[in-house]
């Protein structure tokens, strides 16, 4: 009895088994994702990849999840959103691969032998374990990666650098690969490589010699990075990141590296790097153009005490004015010419000051014939108030007596001679304004004073970034 129990249990057991075993069968009516069976419809993404990339290059774009193809298993990677996929790789084109070609004079030989025959787009960032981020990766020449994907606006110019950045970074890399760059580049910087490079400064990598802080990592970062900072930003956007260091010895071995790699460019592979560099920026400037630069500000907001422009000087022979400035000016200059009955004095030019927050300083420029190689001052201050529109108020002129000083002195021996002119000023109300309303960009710039309550009176004249001082 016990014998025939166990032989009822094994039955029961195995059946058990066989029908947990049919539960679990497989279903192998898909292919296993990775391992060459999966296919995808071919979309817009693909024929555009084709028709671009693929057939004219020899270049296969990766943008489906494959986190073999990112090579770092370690990381957490998500795939990119495939409505930025195209975007990027037009862009990736239009300031990356045509502006060699037409640098080439439209062969497109160079970049179909060393473009990357492998662009990998990941959505998400990457990040290391020393804090640091990595936008892009080659490998060996032969594969491009680029993370972050998903963060990239195409239409905003600073993010369409930073990219763009890391591309021709990463084919730079290509190039002295395959042809290493003199070792005296090196040699600029000899004992300032680091690998201690996360730690450093853009102020302290600028000083040292280097364009960015990543290029202190070594010679062939360096190299790269100068390249990239070239062609993104331009002649311009270079000068003026130089510029952020006033270590003119930092700044010299900047430029005499950009030199070496236009050397190395034209030496090497036959390309004018400042022709790329003009087709890179306008290609970029295609893509996502600069934005329109601010309006000039009125010149009643920038002329006057403590603002750009201090002082305006009025030429007596090409001043623009108004009829009835010339006459008081004319009228002082003859008075001069008659001045004290002693072959007279000569009138040159007049300087307006807003020397002080209430105090504008008049100065007459005349000269003696006696001794015409020196000029004589007489200086005048007239107070004024300062109204809400930018306009100032004029009260009466002052002068004083010699006793002060030497212009002071001569403003109250010739006053009478040129009252016409002081009174021209006096108790007026003048706005500052540029001729035209805007500014010519002439130099100097041409700005000038009007009267507020006679649009028939005002005079032109040059605008000075300093002050006259008494």
């Amino acid at each position: 009895m016990k014998y025939l129990n166990k032989i009822i249990f094994l039955l029961f057991a195995s059946m058990l088994f066989i029908t947990a075993c049919k539960k679990e069968k497989l279903d192998t009516s898909s292919p296993i994702v990775d391992l060459g069976g999966e296919t995808w419809a071919q979309g817009p993404i693909d024929k555009w990849i084709l028709d671009s990339l693929t057939m004219p290059f020899n270049v296969e774009v990766l943008y489906r999840w494959n986190q073999y193809a990112v090579g770092d298993l370690n990381k957490t990677m998500t795939p990119p959103d495939e409505a930025r996929v195209l975007p990027l790789l037009k862009v990736m084109k239009k300031i990356w691969i045509d502006p060699y070609i037409i640098a080439k004079g439209g062969d497109s030989a160079l970049m179909k032998r060393y473009i990357t025959k492998q662009i990998v787009l990941v959505g998400s960032r990457s990040f290391n374990t020393n804090g640091t981020e990595t936008l892009g990766t080659a490998d060996g020449g032969k594969k491009i990666t680029l993370f972050a994907v998903n963060e990239i606006d195409s239409s905003n110019r600073a993010v369409v650098q930073r990219r763009m950045r890391t591309v021709h970074h990463e084919f730079a890399h290509i190039f002295h690969q395959t042809v290493m760059f003199t070792p005296d580049f090196e040699r600029i910087c000899v004992g300032d490589y680091t690998g201690d490079w996360t730690n450093q400064s853009e102020a302290t990598a600028l000083s040292k010699g280097f364009i960015s802080p990543y290029a202190m990592s070594n010679k062939d970062e360096d190299f790269v990075e100068t390249i990239a900072h070239a062609l993104v930003y331009g002649p311009a956007g270079f000068d003026s990141i130089v510029n952020r260091t006033n270590d003119a010895t930092g700044k010299s071995k900047i430029y005499r590296k950009i030199a070496m790699v236009k050397h190395y460019y034209k030496s090497v592979w036959d390309l004018d790097f400042d022709l790329l560099q003009a087709e890179v920026q306008k290609a970029l400037n295609a893509v996502a153009p600069l934005p329109p630069p601010p309006p000039p500000a009125p010149l009643k907001d920038i002329f006057g005490f403590n603002l750009r422009y201090k002082s305006l000087r009025i030429d007596a022979v090409t001043t623009q004015a108004s009829s009835i400035y010339n006459t008081a000016f004319n009228t002082a200059k003859a008075g001069l010419a008659a001045f004290n009955n002693n072959g007279g004095r000569y009138m040159d030019s007049i300087l307006i000051s807003l020397t002080t927050a209430d105090s504008l300083l008049l100065r007459v420029r005349y000269i003696n014939p006696a001794n015409p190689t020196s000029f004589l001052l007489a200086d005048y201050l007239y107070k004024y108030t300062r109204n809400a529109d930018g306009s100032i108020t004029l009260g009466t002129a002052t002068s004083f007596p010699s006793t002060r000083t030497t212009a002071f002195g001569n403003g109250t021996t010739v006053r009478t001679s040129i009252l016409a002119l002081l009174e021209y000023f006096q108790g007026k109300t003048l706005l500052p304004k540029y001729p035209s309303g805007l500014p010519t960009g002439s130099n100097p710039e041409k700005g000038g004073l009007y009267d507020n309550n006679n649009a028939n009176s005002f005079f032109i004249g040059n605008l000075n970034d300093t002050y006259i001082t008494y």
